[in-house]
């Protein structure tokens, strides 16, 4: 053992290498070559290959997957939205700062049938569904701030970049929805 570093053995080559404290727990393979021919299902050493999994041990065999019951697996059928046991009632805000709402009927959901805020409250005011290409607009930049006066709607990403850069640069035609005028 070199000082500050302890020895451990390669998983794959058996090669002997050393790693300071804070990697012991990461730490396996001597090299990406023998994590990838790990992951892969080959050892290099032996030329045999071996099945994946046959690295875990009895303590992690259990965490593989669950097996549910088929009673268990009826009474969770159907059992999304509002009937589902983790609904937190429908809104969610994002890392980025929006506001998803759970609309499942909104023709333009995305892949978990949520619709942003500021462009239902948008709709709400021009009676419509946006269309995809149309973009929102949040006045005081504020992006959970989803009240009608503090939002503008656009006919298309170009105009809303436009209106970033100069307000005046955009045509009236190019304004679907304008709240510093309600």
């Amino acid at each position: 053992m070199t000082k500050g570093k302890f020895r451990i053995i390669c998983k794959v080559c058996n090669k002997e290498i050393f790693v300071p404290h804070c990697r012991l727990k990461t730490k396996s393979f001597c090299s990406k070559i023998c994590a990838n021919n790990f992951k892969k299902g080959k050892r290099v050493s032996c030329n045999t290959e071996f099945k994946k999994g046959e690295h875990r041990s009895p303590k992690t065999e259990f965490k593989k997957g669950i097996k549910h019951t088929e009673k268990w697996k009826e009474n969770m059928r159907g059992k999304t939205g509002e009937k589902s046991i983790s609904w937190k009632g429908g809104k969610r805000i994002t890392k980025s700062g929006y506001v998803y709402i759970y609309k499942p009927k909104h023709p333009f959901t995305t892949i978990n049938k949520t619709v942003f805020e500021h462009r239902l409250i948008v709709e709400k005011q021009i009676g419509r569904y946006l269309l995809p290409e149309e973009t929102t607009h949040h006045l005081n930049e504020i992006r959970d701030d989803n009240r009608p006066e503090n939002l503008m709607a656009f006919t298309s990403k170009s105009a809303h970049i436009r209106f970033h850069k100069n307000p005046d640069n955009v045509k009236s035609s190019e304004i679907i929805f304008d709240g510093r005028k309600l």
